[in-house]
Parts: C-alpha cells; structure tokens; sequence
C-alpha cells in the first residue's frame, strides 16, 4: 500500500543497512567496542551490534548509488579510494580502520561508506515501511490511527506521525511479494542482445518505478521470456501492476500473458506512454504460476514490461 502524497525521499544524508535489510536515516554517533550507536530521525537512539550492520553511510547518498554494496571489509573514501580493512572506531573527528597491521585513522568528512563482509539475513515476517525520510523499517505494526503509527521494530517499540509514512506492505505472510518466491527463467533468444531480468525485492536501494510511483518490489523483464513459480494450489490470486518499460533504449511494447497452470488467465497489452494495468487474477489451485513477456508487433529490440507490486495472496 502505498500513501498518497507521501513520496519517500531521493536518498539519504547519512544512516545504517542492516543485514536484516533495515535502512535507518539519522546521524552516527559512534562506534566502539564493537556497538553503533546513532540518532534516528525517526526511531530515536539506536544501538546495534556491528555484527549486525551491512554498511554504514557518512555522507549523502543517492538511494540508487546502495543497490551494489560489496560485501567486503573496508571505507569507501570521498576520491573515490577503498581502503581495506575492518572498521575498529568513529567518533566525531576520525574514522579507525584496522588493516591487520595498524588501526590507521581517516577523518571523519572523508569517508562516504563503510561496508562489511558477510551474508545479508532474510527479513523477518511482519510488516515492511518505507518512511517519506528514506528509511525502510521491518517490524509488526500494532495500531495505525489519525495520531500515530505504533510499530515493533528490532530496534524498539516507536510511534510514527502518519505523515512520516509513504508505502506499507507484507514482508512474509498470506500476503507474500512474489520477488520474494525464486522462479524458474526461460530465455526465448530473438535479437542478438542481453536478456534482461531485474528483480527488485525491496530492499535499501532505489526501486523501480511506474508511471512516476515507486514499486517497493517489482521485475523489469525484456522479452521474449517466461517466469514460472510453484505454487502448489496455495495462492488465490496474483495482484501487481502491469507496465511498458519506460527506460529501454527506444520506446518499448510488450504483451504479458499470465498463466494458472495450463489455463491463461489474462493477456495484458504494455504500451508506451499508456496508463499501467492494475489487475487480480484468479489462481485458486493452480500447481504453477508462468508469466510469458512476449514482444509486440512489429518485435523491437528493447521491447519489455514492468510489474510492480507483484504479491500473491494466499
């Protein structure tokens, strides 16, 4: 769900990733003996364990500059150096990386990211909110009235205004993202260019957009190809957006035909510059679920959909 008018912003000023996928806006006060510590703008004091932290942001950042964090040890530096090693302190002056050898110390302003090696972890079931300040926040919501948002998060227990929140939806539940279910790809060759899949499963990065509105998850998938989910009769619909690809190379077309198991179930018609197609479609015992992205008439190079918000209910 998204809020109308409640547009999340751009990017950050600085903040946290944690492993669990969590982006947290606000100022990092410290780090040390193996604690962050750092002021929220809207969760307040947060204390985590670096252990838990996926990467760390010292100045402001474009959503879309996070979608390929390497999972290495080590600070990205502000001309453009990396500096190996693992982090060992910040305070207000400096920033203390441990190379092996020495602890050697960078200024504050000239470190842009710290990242951390490791696994990301999978989300929790619950609730995931992305807040109009950038941050995307796991937890249960336990009331949402005109006066406040109450949530739990890993973090704590916090109230949010209604303003602060611009989307909301089910991380694991009967409402499921089905970027979150992995599919079987099949790649139908016509012109001699990549096959493009992306899937956006919500996490710390910029995503996908249609028709100028954010999709928290969503694929972006040229054509000719299929998409095939088991499903095993547990899904009673799927609900998603359909769309051209506004950002291929050329104007691009595409027809969608989505399949319950043997039976087609819709034949959607992605054209450029047309309004997105927002559709449930029944699949009440179906074993499979296949999306077919076909090429329009006359076939282009380029040629593609989008779908947003693509989630089964169950």
């Amino acid at each position: 769900m998204t809020v109308p008018g409640h547009a999340a912003a751009p990017g950050i000023a600085s903040g946290l990733i944690t492993r669990a996928g969590d982006l947290v806006v606000g100022t990092i006060a410290s780090v040390q003996a193996g604690t962050l510590t750092m002021r929220s703008v809207a969760l307040g004091q947060v204390t985590v364990p670096l252990d838990q932290v996926r990467a760390i942001v010292l100045t402001p950042t474009r959503s879309a500059a996070l979608a390929s964090i390497a999972a290495i040890d080590g600070a990205e530096l502000a001309n453009g150096n990396f500096l190996a090693g693992k982090l060992d302190f910040i305070n207000d002056e400096e920033v203390g990386i441990d190379s092996g050898k020495r602890v050697q110390r960078v200024k504050r302003d000239r470190v842009g990211l710290i990242s951390f090696a490791g696994d990301a972890s999978t989300p929790a079931e619950g609730h995931r909110l992305r807040l109009v300040g950038g941050d995307l926040i796991g937890g249960t919501i336990d009331s949402w009235d005109a006066e406040a948002v109450t949530v739990t998060t890993a973090h704590g227990r916090v109230a949010l205004a209604p303003h602060q929140v611009a989307a909301v939806w089910n991380a694991r539940s009967v409402v499921q993202p089905l970027t979150m279910v992995a599919p079987t790809v099949t790649h139908t060759p016509y012109f001699d260019e990549p096959q493009l899949i992306e899937i956006d499963r919500a996490s710390a990065t910029m995503p996908l957009a249609i028709a100028g509105a954010r999709c928290e998850h969503g694929l972006r998938v040229a054509a000719r190809q299929e998409l095939t989910w088991q499903l095993n009769g547990t899904a009673q619909a799927l609900v998603a957006v359909f769309a051209a690809d506004p950002n291929a190379a050329r104007a691009a077309n595409a027809v969608v035909t989505v399949w319950a198991g043997d039976t087609l179930a819709q034949t959607i018609e992605c054209k450029a510059g047309a309004e997105p197609t927002t559709l449930a479609i029944p699949l009440s015992g179906a074993k499979t679920l296949r999306l077919v992205i076909d090429f329009a008439k006359p076939a282009r190079p380029g040629d593609g959909a989008l779908i947003g918000w693509p989630t089964l209910l169950r």
